[in-house]
């Protein structure tokens, strides 16, 4: 049979048995074979991971300046099976390898779990997860149950009084100051105890890391899967906590399911993630639109950054729409779970209220996801609803519950974490000239008449990229220990919670020179490649909507540095030191105001 090979920095890598697992579908791999697919291969996936245990089959000729290369050279050459003592040979360790390969499936079934090392997928599968949640049928619209869904016995962590765990770290728990500093709580234990931490939470021991050989093995490493330790607080509700986001997720959706219904929603989504570059003009017009729309005098850039983020998204979700959403229920919602979460050490179980809220939104979506089907039936679609999030998923064949979940939890997630690092980073600017004055050179070559040339906008990628390092908005990555297993050469239990605070990471002075100053001219400042940059998570769970989240940022602190002049608030704190939500997220209670004066207005 044909052999199917795609090329990388001049390695040729035979990807045959993983076309049935690529999550965006096989045909992805097909359109790049014994082709150069380096840039679209370093665009969606972690090279140092991927190609890490993968041999290469051959090589050909790159050159990194010259485009994408034809296959000009032959795979490495195979056995010579004419020979009766290599082909005898041959045939016996292909065998044994054969056999071996079952055991070692049937090995990894046994642990429950699914690992597929081939292209930049692992560890899907059934997770040790207690339990998953899936939408009922259309005629219990926004219901949603529980499936059972069985533990491997030895994962939970056990409760100790004591530190079984030989690492250092305070001497008794501190719960009260976790649950009000957060993140902060945990850079101070950093400082104080060193890069790999350990403390005793509910009788229960949690490993902190933050040097960068303890994260990339917890990120990527095979011992670690990524833990949903929400059950207790969502409780027999329609919702999930999330601890860091300010507001909960409607369960049932690729944001929560887990395994494989996870790994084809995922797919489902390839073509949608990978599309960054057909939404831009899009968004330019969507952002200009709405940025055109704001008043002069205190403003508070939170509010207008997170509502900007919500705009632009709707392209993401349908290719438009965006007239004919009620923010409303969306507004509400926010202010109450801002509220909820600013208390010290508040309640973090789920209430009727909170899941009275999240059901608004639901309600509020599925008239959109009704309206997106007829137009789908009515009218030729476009390159950006065709490549949305409800168009994927309507291929899919998924429901509209379950859609209009979808919906309301990117519309949640993808538009508060942006919102908070955008606001802070445009807050920042208003505070520093010198960076003003730079992006506003950069603009000004960029600009032809009302249209921005997105690809020359580099200075202003690096702002929002110091921004999301300085302001990460979602401040703790969290895995579970699958196996024993070992940090800095402290032993670490199978079930051990091992948390990495992105908080703690990003203002490391061995890896961040002058960490808490704002710097956009940092060298090898890349949101998806730098090793130590976790705003976006890393690994198989890394957030995969993040060239999306990027390319709505870079172009938002372009339009509203071009179109406004930011100062600060006269008397006003900064927003670093004002009062925050109670989570490990960076949102201030009440906004962050700045003082706008307007300094240009696009043409109509």
């Amino acid at each position: 049979a044909e052999r199917v090979r795609v090329g990388v920095r001049g390695n040729w890598y035979d990807v045959t048995t993983f076309l049935k697992y690529h999550p965006g579908g096989q045909e992805v791999l097909l359109e790049w074979q014994d082709r150069d697919a380096t840039e679209a291969f370093v665009k969606y996936h972690d090279e140092e991971q991927v190609l890490a245990k993968r041999k290469p089959v051959g090589t050909y000729k790159w050159d990194p300046s010259s485009g994408p290369a034809k296959a000009s050279s032959k795979p490495a050459p195979s056995p010579n099976m004419s020979n009766p003592v290599i082909g005898w040979a041959a045939s016996r360790i292909a065998l044994l390898g054969a056999v071996i390969g079952v055991c070692y499936f049937v090995w990894l079934r046994s642990r429950d779990t699914l690992i597929v090392s081939a292209f930049g997928v692992a560890a899907f599968g059934n997770l040790w997860q207690a339990g998953f949640f899936e939408v009922l049928p259309s005629g219990d619209k926004g219901q949603l149950r529980r499936v059972a869904f069985p533990q491997p016995e030895g994962t939970a962590a056990m409760p100790s009084s004591t530190r079984d765990v030989a690492l250092p770290g305070p001497k008794d728990e501190e719960d009260e100051e976790y649950n009000t500093d957060t993140h902060h709580y945990l850079t101070r234990l950093h400082e104080e105890h060193g890069d790999s931490i350990c403390i005793i939470r509910g009788g229960v021991n949690v490993v902190f890391v933050r040097g960068k050989e303890e994260v990339r093995q917890v990120c990527f490493g095979e011992d670690f899967m990524k833990t949903w330790g929400a059950d207790a607080a969502s409780g027999q509700t329609c919702v999930d906590y999330v601890m860091n986001l300010i507001q909960p997720m409607l369960k049932g959706t690729v944001f929560n399911l887990h395994g494989e219904e996870n790994f084809k929603r995922r797919g489902a989504l390839r073509p949608l993630l990978r599309s960054a570059g057909i939404f831009v003009s899009s968004f330019s017009e969507s952002i200009a639109k709405y940025v055109d729309e704001w008043g002069e005098g205190k403003v508070d850039i939170q509010s207008l950054s997170h509502d900007l983020i919500r705009y632009s998204l709707m392209e993401v979700v349908a290719g438009g729409l965006i007239d004919m959403v009620d923010w409303g229920p969306f507004h509400e919602a926010m202010d109450h779970f801002v509220l909820r979460g600013a208390p010290a050490c508040h309640d973090r179980n789920v209430n009727p209220q909170d899941a009275h809220h999240m059901q608004k939104l639901f309600e509020t979506c599925m008239p959109l996801v009704t309206e997106f089907r007829e137009r789908l039936n009515d009218s030729t679609t476009t390159p950006t609803v065709e490549h949305s999030l409800l168009y994927c998923l309507t291929k899919e064949g998924i429901t509209d519950d379950e859609m209009a979940c979808t919906m309301v939890n990117l519309i949640v997630a993808a538009g508060e974490a942006p919102a908070s690092a955008l606001a802070q980073t445009l807050e920042e600017i208003a505070n520093n000239r010198e960076v003003e004055e730079k992006l506003l050179a950069e603009i000004e070559e960029a600009a032809s008449g009302p249209e921005l040339d997105y690809k020359s906008l580099n200075y202003s990628e690096a702002c929002v990229t110091e921004g999301l390092r300085l302001f990460a908005p979602a401040t703790m990555v969290q895995r579970v220990a699958t196996v024993d297993t070992s940090l800095s050469g402290a032993r670490i239990p199978r079930g051990t919670v091992v948390g990495v605070c992105v908080h703690s990471v990003h203002h490391n002075a061995a890896d961040w020179p002058e960490p808490d100053k704002f710097n956009p001219d940092r060298p090898e400042l890349h949101y998806a490649n730098h090793p130590m940059l976790l705003s976006f998570g890393k690994g198989l769970r890394g957030c995969p909507g993040k060239h999306l989240a990027v390319a709505i940022c870079k172009i938002a602190l372009a339009r509203v540095v071009q179109m406004f002049e930011l100062r600060p608030v006269p008397g006003q704190k900064p927003s670093g030191e004002c009062a925050k939500v109670r989570k490990f997220v960076e949102w201030s209670v009440d906004g962050i105001p700045v003082m706008a004066k307007r300094r240009w207005t696009p043409k109509a």
